[in-house]
């Protein structure tokens, strides 16, 4: 199927010759677009934008959620970003969201009780996630980002699986299964 193109009424628009356009013509439209639209449901709902990693995040994006919390304060739209302590933003505007338009907040570290609650609210309330928990923590030292990272390395490997709608959680995590302490895992 072809699409009349405006500038060119002559020629048909080929689906396929849009990605040789640049799309940098198209992009401030976009946003626009997008801005208005999330700014519109925020009006109406409450509505949480959730970024993890910001300081990641290419300059395009950053841009956008930038112009999104600077307008947001008057709706029901919540942009939560995460970050690493002391790392430099890939973008500059990453860094302006971050340090100019942020509320800070610094998560401290979890107590061993902290630390189950969280991995139950990952995996559920299944068998063995204390044993899980008191392994996790022992090595993350309670720090939440490590916690998580445990985890998803125990995902990663296998060693915890989701099966018929339900986590499936080791009965034993052996000294191989997770890295030795808290660096390596933050390494990792």
């Amino acid at each position: 199927s072809t699409i009349m193109d405006e500038n060119h009424s002559d020629e048909p628009f080929r689906p396929e010759s849009f990605e040789q356009q640049n799309i940098q013509k198209l992009r401030p439209q976009i946003q626009e677009a997008l801005r208005s639209w999330f700014l519109s449901i925020g009006q109406k709902r409450r509505l949480v934008i959730a970024v993890d990693d910001i300081h990641r995040v290419d300059e395009p994006s950053t841009a956008f959620l930038a112009a999104l919390a600077m307008e947001s304060r008057e709706t029901h739209l919540l942009l939560a970003v995460t970050a690493e302590s002391d790392t430099k933003a890939t973008a500059p505007t990453a860094y302006s969201l971050r340090y100019r338009l942020a509320q800070r907040v610094e998560l401290d570290v979890l107590d061993p009780d902290a630390t189950e609650s969280l991995l139950r609210s990952v995996f559920g309330d299944v068998a063995k996630v204390s044993i899980l928990a008191d392994r996790i923590h022992k090595i993350s030292e309670g720090n939440p980002r490590a916690i998580m990272q445990l985890a998803q390395h125990l995902v990663d490997k296998g060693m915890v699986s989701y099966q018929a709608g339900t986590w499936k959680v080791p009965d034993r995590i052996d000294e191989n299964d997770l890295p030795g302490s808290l660096t390596d895992a933050l390494r990792e």
